[in-house]
């Protein structure tokens, strides 16, 4: 026999983990399952049996089944999951059998280790610069401009609104990502001035929109 063989599996709880066994000979040749009707796939998070003051032993049996008397079909599932403690390393064996002979059979065809982790969230992209930003009025004091959120499908939380002097930013204040405007005041009059706007999510700030505008003088 060239079984068993080890495979050591990084699982992610509520996944379905699924592997294939194709079992060969000690010459390399294909292993046929006919014979064999108990198909069995247990995992443990104690390797043997239990040591007295150490751990309690929980096993779980994870899918098995002979397909075209050819492979084993195995998978972890997400009942499976809900049963295993992330940061644990469970042991496992896949084994066959059969009764019909004077004699029970049963041979381990893989073994190995299953590492259970969370399942994790991808960060989110960092959100693109806000578009269509425009200065809509403009007076001596006051400024008021306007947003559209950035392209793409990264998601915004929040817009920080900034003053530009030189190669600064100066934060001004932030608002909710359904607000697509602001009044900046009180301004100086007859006074050019860079506003600026960035979007922001989980992953951090994207790059600001600009636009330029001048203060009307006082009593234009």
């Amino acid at each position: 026999m060239a079984f068993p063989g080890t495979y050591n599996i990084s699982y992610y709880k509520g996944d379905t983990f699924e592997f294939r066994i194709y079992p060969k000979t000690s010459t390399g040749d294909q292993f046929l399952l006919n014979d064999y009707t108990q198909i069995r796939f247990t995992m443990s998070n104690v390797l043997g049996d239990q040591v007295t003051g150490g751990p309690t032993k929980v096993t779980l049996n994870g899918f098995a089944e002979k397909r075209d008397n050819q492979y084993v079909l195995c998978a972890i599932t997400p009942d499976n999951g809900a049963n295993m403690v992330a940061g644990t390393t469970y042991y496992y064996d896949v084994e066959i059998g059969r009764i019909n002979s004077p004699y029970d059979y049963v041979y381990t065809l893989l073994q190995g280790t299953v590492t259970v982790a969370e399942q994790t969230t991808p960060a989110a992209a960092l959100p693109g610069a806000p578009t269509n930003l425009t200065i809509t009025d403009l007076g001596a004091t006051t400024a008021t401009v306007t947003w559209a959120p950035p392209t793409g499908t990264a998601p915004v939380s929040t817009y920080k609104i900034y003053l530009v002097l030189g190669a600064s930013l100066i934060p001004v204040t932030t608002v909710p990502y359904t607000t697509t405007s602001f009044t900046f005041s009180p301004l100086q009059p007859a006074t050019t001035y860079t506003l600026a706007v960035t979007a922001e999510n989980t992953s951090g700030e994207g790059l600001p929109a600009t636009v330029t505008g001048t203060t009307d003088a006082l009593g234009s």
